[in-house]
């Protein structure tokens, strides 16, 4: 998962690869805050990307190699909840979701802080 400021460059580089005529202008260092707010906040899909994925996002590493992180979860049907994802030991190193909503799939996170 990219920061704040690596998307808003990420974006600001594709808009470069754009002919002239259609190319945001460098001064409008706001429309590109804006831009990288707005990804910010989209929430991220479990099929595209897993909080694992992102190891600057674990909050702690044990002894005994387990690990957690915390994020906003949202399920199938909606219900949003602050959630945990956990590193098991002695189970293939799984991960999985401290907290599920009655046999409902989790389908969207996202980080509570920005890494």
């Amino acid at each position: 998962m990219k920061t704040l400021e690596e998307r808003a460059v990420s974006e600001y580089l594709k808009n470069r690869k754009k002919p002239k005529h259609y190319q945001m202008s460098d001064g409008a260092y706001i429309d590109w805050f804006r831009l990288g707010v707005k990804a910010a906040e989209e929430w991220i899909s479990c099929n595209d990307e897993m909080p694992e994925d992102t190891p600057k996002l674990i909050d702690e590493t044990y002894p005994d190699g387990s690990s957690t992180m915390q994020v906003l979860t949202r399920s199938e049907t909606g219900q949003i909840s602050e959630n945990s994802r956990v590193k098991q030991v002695g189970k293939n190193g799984k991960w999985v979701w401290v907290i599920t909503f009655m046999d409902e799939m989790i389908v969207e996170w996202k980080p509570l802080v920005m890494p």
